[in-house]
């Protein structure tokens, strides 16, 4: 199963703090080092055209490889769930 229907399959049980708890520890869990821009949009629940635009405006991090664009999974936890990384490390 892909990571935007793993994150979607937890988006059913939204509710706040529970809600992200959950897609950060899942995120965590399977996820690679790198994201695709799409998985990127659904872990921050966005519009994949709102991600592509925030890449290219540089909001948020990103990397060309070739003709791919991939996200750095650490940077975008820390945008994502800030409370839970200022400390310098996510809480489990």
């Amino acid at each position: 199963m892909c990571l935007a229907a793993r994150v979607e399959r937890v988006g059913m049980a939204e509710g706040g703090t529970n809600y992200q708890k959950e897609v950060r520890r899942e995120v965590e869990r399977e996820s690679p080092v790198f994201l695709t821009v799409e998985e990127a949009a659904g872990l921050l629940r966005l519009k994949r055209s709102h991600a592509y635009e925030l890449v290219k405006r540089g909001v948020i991090p990103s990397i060309r490889l070739g003709r791919f664009i991939r996200v750095p999974k650490e940077p975008l936890m820390r945008m994502g769930f800030p409370k839970e990384y200022e400390a310098g490390g996510a809480k489990g």
